[in-house]
């Protein structure tokens, strides 16, 4: 992995090709090249000569341009065929906040495999450190993947490093192939997985919202630095691991049903943890806060709001297609009411008659 990560840039207005590429480089972390995208062909050899670690596209070389400056559809095809050339690096989609809304957006998506993330280009403007830092993150992750010889099911495994007892629910999640299946992986498939649904949903592993929440714990309690160490050897450690962490889900519950039972707390009321903290620990912990009730011990998070809720005070909510493995979504009633994004075709068939009373300021149920 070279100390100075190296990117292309992939534009064909010349003055986005050389603000962002400048916006970008980094003398000792991130140099980025631009590169103009001619739609010839020409520019493969040239991405070929420089050997990247991550190539950048513009969005609108794959939809072309109102004034049809650019053919639609050529661009993905020009992705495409740099998946085949650079299977082991990652490519990048650069896109105006305007456009990322689009149904354009949206189908060239779902068209291509050939894009790892998603870079708005007002990002790149205004925070470019960290959007430095999402596409290290993304390339130390690719080389980690493609530096290993064996890819098959066990490889997969101590990649992710799951346990014995957790393999099952690795299998559960769709991964890009199964214990069964004498295919391999390949890099950018396994990579997409990892970061999409290992990491994308809750369930297996756990964000420190997720993970707070499930103990009855506020996110600043959590990340106190007693708590970070009692829960040190349920953390995710592996390729792309977020910004904020992640923890096996399994492994903190086993740590916290522990602590509950030499609290002689009943060890399955794991938002009772910061009780069982207290006892015998002899410190405080705060609780988390439900955001529609103010009351304390909030045991799941609304999907919308990404906040802490109280169960009784949210229902189900189908806003993926998140394997079934995984956690149960689930939408506050403060989302119901409140939120233009909540949409109640998504609330659970066997839920959906409640949200009429909850919209009308009824919260009994």
């Amino acid at each position: 992995m070279p100390t100075t990560v190296r990117a292309v840039f992939l534009e064909d207005d010349a003055s986005d090709r050389r603000r962002y590429a400048q916006r970008l480089t980094h003398s000792r972390s991130l140099d980025v090249r631009p590169l103009e995208f001619r739609g010839d062909g020409s520019e493969v050899s040239e991405i070929l000569k420089a050997g990247p670690d991550v190539v950048l596209l513009d969005y609108e070389l794959i939809i072309g341009r109102p004034e049809n400056r650019v053919q639609p559809g050529r661009g993905s095809t020009f992705a495409a065929l740099l998946r085949e050339k650079l299977p082991d690096k990652p490519i990048v989609l650069v896109t105006r906040g305007s456009l990322i809304e689009s149904a354009a957006f949206g189908s060239a998506i779902d068209l291509s495999a050939a894009f790892d993330e998603v870079v708005r280009k007002d990002h790149i403007s205004n925070n470019p450190q960290q959007v430095r830092e999402t596409l290290i993150s993304l390339v130390t992750g690719f080389h980690i993947l493609a530096s290993k010889r064996r890819r098959d099911w066990k490889s997969l495994l101590a990649i992710v490093g799951a346990r014995e007892d957790e393999e099952d629910l690795v299998q559960r999640a769709s991964p890009p192939i199964l214990p069964v299946s004498d295919r391999e992986w390949r890099t950018s498939e396994l990579a997409r997985w990892i970061r999409k649904i290992l990491l994308g949903y809750p369930g297996i592993l756990y964000s420190a919202l997720f993970v707070s929440t499930a103990l009855g714990l506020s996110v600043k309690s959590f990340a106190s630095h007693p708590v970070q160490a009692y829960f040190v050897e349920a953390k995710y450690t592996r390729p792309f691991q977020p910004p904020g962490g992640a923890w096996w889900k399994g492994r903190v519950l086993d740590l916290a049903y522990s602590l509950l039972e030499k609290a002689q707390i009943p060890p399955t009321q794991y938002t009772e943890f910061g009780a069982a903290w207290s006892k015998l620990k002899r410190s405080h912990l705060s609780r988390s806060t439900c955001l529609w009730s103010k009351k304390p011990g909030a045991d799941c998070v609304c999907y919308l709001e990404q906040q802490p809720v109280l169960r009784q005070f949210s229902l189900p909510y189908r806003p993926d297609s998140r394997p079934d493995v995984m956690d149960e979504a689930r939408v506050s009633f403060k989302a119901i009411r409140e939120s233009e994004k909540f949409d109640e075709e998504l609330v659970a068939p066997d839920s959906r008659h409640l949200v009429r009373g909850i919209q009308r300021g009824a919260t009994s149920r």
